[in-house]
């Protein structure tokens, strides 16, 4: 009996020593411990915010939803008060209360001519430096142009952009411009984009615009372009790629039907060749229009909006290699529809988490009103089963309601913007945070994945001046600024171009320790441990990305004290050890024994 205790003491001596050489990543629980795709009901009411932008009951459209670096978002459209439309925006704390540090209460409108005419806000953009633009279109002496007002962090007119804050652009020549999206470029640039009737046809149309306000001579004509698909061509979402050519996406009308339109241009404005046929993409499948679109890590264009027939409509979602061609790794053929039974559905709004996973949100028409619906997919474009009900969700509201754009938060949670009675509507969902950025495999196989560069050699370090040159994080990238040697982090952080490389650098003699992609939000999270050669006292941590050289840095504090070494998370490596350490333990017994026995 004796030598069993011996035995087992030594064992569990071994087992203890293994668990301290193995990694804590060796295991993912969720922190809140609820499935994902549930109402989250710490925010708002239940997990729904609403609010009423004038201080009587008004007509308010929300349309687009921006995430800000330091958690707060602003939901954007238009409002309704003494019979004109103007642009407005509400800027909301994480939690969902409203931010009283931004305009009135949190809310700001713009109205671009005093005379009653109306204002169509449609997309919101968050600058590098904090500042915000409203973008949309607005009546102009009988004409719709296009039309952007930039506000300062605080929600004042900021009077160095454009004409007092506002700036527009007749595309067509007193005719109806129609915007529906805008993004931003890495230099700053701003990009509108929407419709425009030329000719008895709607075309594709782009204005691009400088950092002041002023259309970019540079660009197209003017600092103008449109583009000729079909009959009718309506263009409803632009990307930038990492290369700095531009994708709008919309939809064309043919004679009797739809189809999704994809359009590539050159950094000047001109059709890029070597996309498609003559830098244009057309995909039939019934009838489909695409809503959104949103560029992979590895450059594949995603596509996402709605397929239907005479009787019911789906949520659709194409996805396109870099030359526009349809990717066949994807879904099938690629492309995916997902339906909810009988019901019509569509998706207006798409994202994608730092793992490379799809968020759709739209709405499904059930029983006498539409209902949000949320959809996640895998990044082969099956159905993510982890979220929802065979990963899909649907929330029913009392009034009606209809979703219009998604984000995702930095700590994973999916919120969705939209109307609900004449309300601007935020509702969120929980959702895990994934363990890092991933982005698609280039490989064949439709279901492998493979994780984003993580490593130091083939990355070049910023230059110092770069980093500390960098502006403050206004959130704290660590919630605890002293760390050890070897000590392991885990950052997210947003602000960034979609789909651009961002480096996690510490300095003083910069080093790379972790990179990834930023999502279509803009937000990335990177892991990395400090490295041990790093001198013990003060030291800057920062986020960098090498392209368009935006980023946040924290100073941070090193200790000589160093974490004890737990290699990789090489689960074959932590077995072998713990069952030499087992054997240590029953050597150590049997030496033992020996030693009695003789």
């Amino acid at each position: 009996m004796r030598r069993h205790k011996e035995l087992l003491t030594s064992i569990a001596t071994a087992i203890i020593c293994c668990a301290a050489v193995a990694p804590a990543s060796s295991f993912s629980v969720s922190a809140s411990g609820i499935a994902d795709g549930t109402l989250d009901t710490t925010f708002g009411n239940n997990g729904k915010v609403t609010t009423n932008i004038g201080n009587q009951p008004s007509v308010d459209q929300a349309l687009n939803l921006a995430m800000q670096s330091d958690g707060k978002f602003i939901i954007a459209g238009d409002t309704n008060i003494g019979g004109s439309l103007d642009f407005s925006a509400v800027r909301y704390n994480a939690d969902g209360t409203l931010d009283n540090t931004f305009g009135t209460g949190g809310k700001v409108t713009a109205d671009f001519n005093n005379t009653g005419d109306n204002d169509f806000g449609r997309s919101v953009l968050i600058q590098s430096d904090g500042k915000i633009l409203l973008i949309g279109y607005s009546e102009m002496s009988g004409s719709l142009d296009f039309a952007a007002v930039r506000f300062t962090t605080n929600g004042t007119l900021d009077n160095t952009f454009g004409n007092a804050g506002k700036a527009t652009a007749d595309i067509g020549n007193n005719t109806s411009d129609q915007v529906v999206s805008a993004t931003l470029q890495a230099d700053g640039k701003i990009l509108i984009v929407g419709s425009s009737y030329i000719n008895n046809e709607r075309d594709f149309a782009i204005a691009r615009f400088t950092t002041n306000g002023a259309l970019d001579t540079t660009f197209g004509t003017g600092g103008k372009t449109t583009t000729d698909l079909g009959v009718h061509d309506w263009g409803n979402s632009v990307t930038v790629q990492t290369d700095g050519k531009i994708v709008l996406a919309g939809y064309s009308e043919i004679t009797d039907h739809n189809e999704l339109a994809v359009v590539r241009y050159n950094t000047n404005g001109t059709l890029d060749n070597t996309f498609g046929t003559g830098g244009k993409v057309t995909t039939v499948d019934e009838s489909s229009e695409g809503y959104s679109v949103v560029l992979q890590a590895d450059g594949k264009i995603l596509v996402s909006g709605r397929a239907y027939n005479n009787s019911t409509s789906y949520f659709a979602v194409v996805r396109y290699n870099t030359n526009g061609t349809l990717d066949n790794t994807f879904g099938t053929s690629g492309k995916v529809t997902t339906d909810f039974g009988n019901n019509r559905s569509e998706a207006v709004a798409m994202t994608s988490q730092t793992d490379g996973k799809i968020i759709l949100a739209g709405n499904v028409y059930i029983g006498s009103a539409y209902a949000y619906a949320v959809v996640r997919y895998n990044i082969n474009g099956t159905l993510d089963n982890t979220f929802g009900t065979s990963g899909k969700v649907t929330t029913v509201f009392d009034v009606i309601s209809n979703a219009v754009s998604v984000a995702v938060q930095a700590d994973g949670k999916i919120i969705v913007a939209g109307t609900s009675d004449d309300d601007f509507l935020a509702t969120r969902y929980y959702s895990t945070p994934p363990a890092g950025s991933a982005t698609p495999s280039t490989s064949t196989s439709s279901t492998s994945t493979t994780a984003a560069p993580n490593h130091t050699s083939t990355q070049s370090a910023p230059a110092l001046s770069a980093v500390i040159g960098l502006p403050l994080a206004t959130r704290p990238l660590v919630g605890n600024s002293a760390l050890s040697l070897g000590q392991p982090l885990s950052v997210s952080y947003g602000g960034f171009t979609p789909g651009e490389l961002v480096q996690l650098v510490v300095a003083s003699t910069p080093q790379v320790i972790g990179s990834g992609y930023a999502n279509a939000s803009g937000y990335v999270t990177l892991t990395g441990a400090l490295p041990r050669n790093l001198g013990a006292g003060r030291h800057t941590l920062a986020m960098y990305a090498p392209v368009s050289k935006k980023g946040f840095r924290q100073p941070i504090t090193v200790a000589k004290l160093e974490l004890p070494i737990t290699g990789s998370t090489n689960g074959l490596h932590n077995a072998m050890t713990a069952m030499y350490l087992i054997a240590i333990g029953a050597g150590l017994v049997l030496v033992r024994r020996r030693r009695v026995d003789a």
